[in-house]
């Protein structure tokens, strides 16, 4: 009886070995790094978020536009995705043309603000401005997307550099 009792428990500790959250299983779709919430490649860096570390985001998806922060203490780039898109919260899922589908009214800003970039401080704020934007799936609780275009410093509208990366996040 003993030996029944102790093999149950090993199994059942080895069938539930740290599954305690759901965090990862979002995380690994689509990204590069396993555990990454968010991978960004811009001037030539690829910059990654884990999951794991990512700061409290808080999002009201019941009640207006989506306002998306997400960032990590230590990381010198913070990625901000602001959606106002009212369909997209029936639709699960859109795919957006950067500028065409911003006007006349904008219905994604994506823009992400780089510490470390040796600029002004209006320019470290990096703004997506031309591209596709997919998101593959958005809820209350998770967001996936990728996106793939240019961009450049805030006030430099005439400078811009290829950006791409995607974003898998649970909160």
């Amino acid at each position: 009886m003993k030996k029944t009792i102790v093999l149950l428990l090993v199994t059942l500790s080895f069938c539930c070995k740290n599954n305690s959250s759901g965090n990862q299983a979002v995380a690994e779709i689509g990204a590069t790094d396993e555990k990454a919430a968010v991978v960004l490649q811009m001037e030539g860096e690829t910059y990654t978020i884990l999951q794991e570390n990512l700061q409290p985001i808080k999002v009201d998806f019941n009640n207006g536009d989506l306002q998306y922060v997400i960032w990590q203490d230590g990381n010198p780039v913070q990625t901000n995705v602001n959606i106002t898109d009212a369909d997209i919260k029936t639709n699960g899922a859109a795919t957006y043309s950067i500028p065409e589908d911003n006007s006349p009214n904008i219905k994604i800003d994506l823009n992400f603000y780089n510490q470390d970039r040796d600029a002004s401080r209006m320019n470290k704020r990096i703004v997506f401005r031309k591209g596709i934007v997919s998101i593959k799936k958005i809820s209350e609780y998770a967001l996936e997307m990728t996106f793939e275009g240019e961009g450049g410093g805030m006030m430099k509208s005439s400078e811009s550099f290829p950006i791409k990366g995607s974003i898998n996040i649970i909160y």
